[in-house]
């Protein structure tokens, strides 16, 4: 029935059986002491099991093999005993010898015994620590088994007779009485073994809808941390756009001011009489210039006798250089004449003209007639004799006086 042999190894909670609770109470609250214990302080003592057939069951340690299930532990660490189904459940009853079995559980343990295991009912008192009762060797065989049999059922709370048999034959009232409250005792008891066994289904239930519970939570979770990152996101595109807005206000209210200052100089140059576009010299002729705008239709402006040309830019390139000089010299010899005295800045500027290298005059024939049209540097308009002669593709800003028509041409010369 038993043996002294032992190991002890590390099992899965979901590999050990629990046939033998059904002789066991499960009290919900004890259950939950049980899980708060392990959850702090871990397994302190291994799980009593012995072999039936191919796998494990437990006769001691119920409460930690659900509180593992419970907690989702991998493995527990369990105590095998080379026993028998018998062996087992006389085991359970030592273990819980200093707690102490209730009385249903111990009337549970000895109809099991007696029923499933098909011991005796002197087997069943001697296995339990009830063999002090029979005191007499030469006692007659009923006295043997009634002492045995009482002491047993003493520990169920009811008395009854031998077997059903003997009772329904007896003549005895008492013994008939005794058969009947044992009738109605066992009725008890399976009653109470069925509501145990339904509060073990109900036990799974509710385990299996806390689990559903937790993968509920966790789902909830992924979500709100989902939900977390799109909100971060979206706030961060919400602060990108702020910035942009930012940034186009500022660009608009830059335009804007810039668009006020255009518009306010060519207020002023209007008051003054003057007038004042930038564009590309598309065509020159001796009495007009062609001024491209960026947008627009191309302008022309009548060039009277007192038309000045200046560049509002200077190259340091020699040729441009050399063309703004012929460019100012033509204007200084339209106003004093070739032959006029010149002030003495004036005169540096013409003795520069005269590099070599340079075109010169000859005699009276205009400057601008000796120059090849396709030949005119980019940006620069010559004036000589009547006017402006041909320069195609330099910008220029003309600022014209409405009263005078004087206009003032100022090519920008690109930079190197």
């Amino acid at each position: 029935m038993k043996s002294s042999e032992t190991s002890t190894f590390a099992v899965a909670p979901a590999e050990l059986g629990e046939a033998l609770s059904a002789v066991r109470l499960c009290w919900p609250q004890a259950q939950h002491e049980m899980q708060l214990s392990l959850a702090r302080l871990g397994q302190l003592t291994p799980v009593q099991v012995y072999r039936a057939g191919k796998g494990l069951e437990v006769f001691d340690g119920f409460k930690r093999v659900r509180a593992a299930r419970e907690l989702s532990w991998p493995t527990v660490r369990a105590e095998a005993h080379a026993l028998d189904a018998a062996g087992a459940k006389v085991r359970l009853w030592r273990c819980n010898a200093g707690a102490g079995l209730s009385e249903l559980e111990e009337a549970w343990l000895v109809r099991s015994l007696y029923r499933e295991e098909e011991l005796t009912q002197p087997q069943i008192g001697i296995l339990l620590g009830r063999h002090s009762l029979i005191q007499e060797e030469n006692m007659n065989r009923r006295v043997k088994l009634a002492l045995p049999l009482a002491g047993v059922f003493a520990l169920a709370g009811v008395q009854c007779a031998t077997t059903q048999r003997e009772a329904s034959d007896s003549a005895n009232p008492a013994t008939r009485q005794a058969a009947a409250a044992q009738q109605r005792s066992e009725e008890a008891l399976k009653r109470a073994q069925e509501a145990q066994q339904i509060a073990s289904e109900q036990t799974r239930k509710a385990e299996a809808a806390q689990g559903q519970v937790r993968l509920d939570q966790e789902r909830l979770a992924r979500d709100q941390r989902i939900a977390r990152q799109e909100q971060a996101k979206a706030e961060q595109l919400q602060t990108q756009a702020r910035q942009e807005s930012d940034r186009a206000a500022r660009e608009t209210r830059q335009q804007q001011r810039q668009a006020g200052g255009a518009l306010a100089r060519q207020t002023r140059q209007s008051a003054r009489g003057q007038q004042m576009a930038a564009g590309l010299i598309t065509e020159v002729r001796p009495d007009e210039v062609v001024v491209q705008p960026p947008t627009g239709d191309a302008m022309r402006f009548r060039i009277g006798e007192q038309t000045q040309v200046r560049p509002t830019e200077r190259s340091r390139r020699p040729q441009a250089l050399e063309a703004v000089d012929d460019l100012q010299l033509a204007l200084l010899r339209r106003e004093h004449g070739d032959g006029g005295e010149l002030p003495h800045r004036r005169k540096r500027l013409l003795h520069a003209h005269q590099r070599p290298g340079l075109a010169q005059p000859q005699r009276s024939e205009p400057l601008a007639e000796r120059l090849d049209p396709h030949q005119a540097l980019r940006g620069l308009a010559l004036l000589h004799g009547e006017g402006l002669k041909q320069t195609v593709g330099g910008k220029a800003r003309l600022v014209r006086d409405r009263p005078s028509q004087k206009t003032t041409a100022f090519p920008s010369l690109p930079r190197r």
